[in-house]
């Protein structure tokens, strides 16, 4: 075999060698994107407690709140368990489909908003709402959870807003 013929067998392998592992880098991410696992939530802030600090920012007594807890989803079929406080944490992992909370699915990059306005101060633990104490399942894929508050009367020109982070990150056992 002579040079110019060595050369070009060794740029047919480099090029095919490229070629691969371009195709492996373009079909490695599909793997990656396959949503699995679970992560577990409680939202923070106490309707109580909050309205406490939002009285002593303004000299006003505000006897109501506005509380907003939005869920975005990270990949697609991505399911949300949501459990409230005030009939007791009842919600099993290991038997979702019994669940008797809210269940939504949601796929990549979507969002779903728990949303409950005028909840009376003090908190009554026979009305149910979406706020602080309540717990969060996800299953299904990685997602984003944050909380936002105000009182009803001042609305959202006084909020306090905040990430909820996961008691149990992301988990696939």
């Amino acid at each position: 075999m002579n040079h110019k013929q060595l050369t070009t067998v060794r740029d047919r392998f480099a090029r095919g060698a490229l070629a691969l592992l371009a195709a492996w880098l373009l079909l490695a991410p599909a793997f990656g994107a396959t949503p699995a696992g679970y992560s577990e939530y409680y939202v923070p802030g106490d309707e109580d407690d909050l309205m406490y600090f939002h009285n002593q920012i303004r000299p006003d007594t505000w006897t109501q709140v506005h509380s907003v807890i939005t869920v975005v989803a990270w990949a697609a079929n991505t399911t949300v368990y949501y459990d409230h406080w005030e009939d007791g944490y009842d919600f099993n992992p290991l038997d979702p489909d019994t669940a008797d909370e809210t269940v939504v699915l949601l796929t990549r990059g979507s969002s779903y908003t728990f949303e409950t306005n005028a909840i009376d101060i003090p908190r009554n633990a026979s009305v149910t709402a979406y706020d602080g104490r309540d717990y969060i399942y996800i299953a299904g894929g990685a997602a984003s959870v944050n909380r936002i508050t105000w009182p009803t009367a001042a609305g959202t020109v006084e909020a306090i807003g905040m990430e909820v982070y996961p008691v149990r990150p992301q988990l696939t056992t």
